[in-house]
């Protein structure tokens, strides 16, 4: 198995652990099958983006199909591969497996294409179809070990490229040059490249690197920063406004590795911050280490959220917290998983 630490069989413990968790909720659904179709979802049931399909019976093993080019999914996938030309081939597919058909389907409804939907369901005929979305969320935010261990190695990864940025703020150079140094360093450290969103039309670039005014200019997209841009084809993030002297530098870049995703912003200044921004900042570090505080075991996440809101508006700073007026988002910081 090509670049994989992991052992072949704690891989397959791994997957069949998941799978189980899965279909224990499944059965607390009632729900009878499940087709994954989706990329993201695809790489967690099976270790790849390479095959076509993975079904989920409530009960039994998974059936992982593929397309074509055998011996690079075997690669990456250690589970049993069964080869399907189309769609159409699904039932009967199972079938041959010694599975009944399923009374009802779920679906990643909330990602899925519309025109493979109708194919699944054609080919399956009399099935009821269900929105599964929201149970593969529930299974896939409850990390494993062996999960938690990349994101602890993407942390460093992030934290090495970003105390290395500091050596290319000048005065002078570009948001886009600083955006092209970060690119390079993520790259020599292992980032995969895609950064992914769950979602139609969410597509983001790896990070933003936003000087000045320009870290107002909002975005359609439902998240805090936007910024310029080079082109209306794709009108958010780095341009090639300069960064001058007392400007805050806003640098949130997020980084792929091993498939799971570190996303970190910090704010960066040649040689020091007008003093309204800089009393601002000691605001928000205040309200920061209030929340690192809250953060605990069964604490509701609601009950901070609205706490954290009340001592920003205390604070003055309610007009340009996590956005700038009717731009602001609905939320501050994001979840994990």
């Amino acid at each position: 198995m090509p670049n994989y630490k992991i052992s072949k069989q704690k891989l397959i413990n791994e997957l069949n652990m998941r799978k189980s968790r899965t279909q224990d909720l499944m059965k607390a659904k009632g729900l009878e099958g499940l087709i994954i179709l989706q990329l993201v979802d695809l790489y967690y049931y099976t270790n790849s983006i390479q095959v076509q399909a993975c079904y989920i019976p409530v009960e039994g093993e998974a059936l992982v199909f593929y397309r074509r080019s055998y011996e690079k999914v075997s690669e990456d996938c250690p589970l049993n591969l069964i080869q399907m030309k189309s769609f159409k081939q699904l039932p009967k597919l199972i079938q041959s497996k010694g599975y009944d058909l399923p009374r009802n389907l779920g679906f990643e409804m909330d990602v899925v294409p519309v025109k493979t939907y109708h194919s699944i369901l054609k080919a399956f005929k009399e099935i009821e179809s269900i929105d599964a979305s929201n149970l593969i969320r529930k299974i896939r935010m409850i990390k494993s070990d062996l999960e938690i261990e990349v994101f602890k190695e993407a942390g460093k990864v992030v934290d090495r490229v970003f105390n290395d940025v500091k050596n290319h703020m000048k005065e002078g150079v570009s948001e886009l040059d600083i955006s092209r140094e970060m690119e390079y360093a993520f790259r020599k450290e292992a980032h995969l490249g895609p950064v992914r969103l769950r979602g139609f039309n969410y597509e983001i670039f790896n990070g933003h690197v936003l000087c000045g005014e320009n870290a107002l200019i909002p975005s359609a997209l439902d998240m805090t920063l936007g910024g310029q841009g080079l082109h209306p084809a794709f009108s958010i993030a780095a341009s090639e406004k300069k960064v001058g002297k007392s400007q805050p530098v806003i640098i949130d870049f997020a980084c792929n590795y091993k498939g799971y995703h570190t996303d970190t912003t910090r704010t960066f200044v040649i040689d020091s911050l007008p003093l309204k921004l800089e009393k601002s900042y000691e605001k928000l570090i205040e309200i920061y280490h209030y929340i690192q505080s809250r953060l605990k075991p069964k604490t509701i996440c609601e009950d901070i959220y609205y706490e954290v809101i009340e001592k920003i508006k205390e604070a003055d700073l309610d007009d340009h917290f996590m956005g700038y007026r009717e731009s602001q988002v609905s939320f501050f910081g994001h979840g994990i998983g």
